[in-house]
């Protein structure tokens, strides 16, 4: 009962949110002001008040370093793989391995399924996913003219409410400001307005997804290739965790923040930052369809880790 407590609430705001855009009953706009809502008011406060209370560790610095090197390399071995997935996909197979949607996807996701002062798991994650965007980007300017420059994303990076929160949150943490709340007795009230704040997120995150979910058929042998190609890689990610951290792998919520970010989709940025690279208007069309097939996947390892996760509580 446990686990179906878990699941079926999942499920039916998935369905409802697909309902509601195959029925026309939520327009695309207010689905979009739904999520910005999320992402942009509700999450950033979320994210502040995990990396706030955060514990942080010296080994953060190895973990997102490993992330990025490994990231970077599966890009370009993928890359070399690509013509299995087909020729005219070649030429982008390699980025869509690299990256993952950590703030759209697998954080929001991973707080459903665990304390939400675990979440610097996925942030930490996400930090060497940022330094492999970079990486492409420079990549993609070099070898293209025109093409998206690097200052122009660091700057909407910067400026992106969640970075922000994150920024600050760890600073205040690092200064020792929230020992001195503790110490006053504040820390209850800071927490109680944290939950107030963030209680709406699952709901409308789930929602939001169920809304997007849409499944392109006419090329969808090109997409499982791509997918097997992608959990391949994802596969290698993890493995190198359990020999090289293997004590983290050991808690719980360091696994589960592991399967469920690298097994989840390429960032949703990947068409701006390489569609000046694509020499061929299907393969813009073949990463705006891969998206949500990869999202198809992640909800179904969301399922299987909240099943995981409700038979060890």
């Amino acid at each position: 009962m446990r686990i179906l407590e878990i699941i079926v609430p999942v499920i039916f705001m998935i369905a409802l949110g697909f309902g509601a855009r195959a029925t026309g009953y939520i327009t695309r706009e207010q689905a979009d002001g739904a999520k910005n809502i999320a992402f942009k008011v509700l999450f950033p406060f979320l994210i502040y008040n995990a990396t706030f209370h955060a514990e942080l560790r010296a080994d953060y610095i190895l973990i997102i370093a490993y992330i990025y090197v490994a990231y970077v390399a599966l890009m370009f071995l993928c890359g070399k793989l690509g013509g299995w997935v087909g020729s005219t996909y070649r030429r982008i197979a390699g980025f869509l391995v690299a990256t993952t949607e950590g703030g759209g996807v697998a954080l929001p996701l991973y707080i459903t399924l665990v304390a939400s002062q675990n979440m610097l798991n996925i942030v930490m994650f996400d930090i060497g996913g940022m330094f492999c965007v970079l990486s492409i980007i420079a990549y993609v300017e070099k070898n293209v003219a025109g093409a998206v420059a690097p200052k122009t994303v660091v700057k909407a990076i910067i400026r992106n409410p969640i970075i922000i929160a994150m920024i600050v949150g760890l600073v205040l943490n690092a200064l020792g400001v929230g020992k001195g709340m503790a110490d006053s007795g504040l820390a209850g009230l800071n927490d109680a307005v944290a939950n107030m704040i963030t209680r709406p997120i699952e709901g409308i995150v789930l929602f939001v997804l169920g809304y997007e979910l849409k499944l392109e058929i006419s090329m969808i042998g090109a997409l499982l290739r791509m997918l097997a190609l992608r959990l391949t890689a994802a596969a290698a990610i993890i493995g190198g965790f359990f020999l090289l951290f293997a004590d983290r792998m050991a808690q719980q919520p360091f696994l589960v923040a592991t399967v469920l970010y690298f097994l989840g989709p390429p960032s949703f940025m990947m068409t701006t930052l390489i569609g000046p690279y694509c020499d061929d208007e299907r393969q813009k069309a073949f990463i705006s369809a891969f998206l949500p097939l990869n999202v198809m996947l992640t909800i179904i390892v969301y399922l299987g880790l909240a099943v995981f996760v409700g038979r060890a509580g």
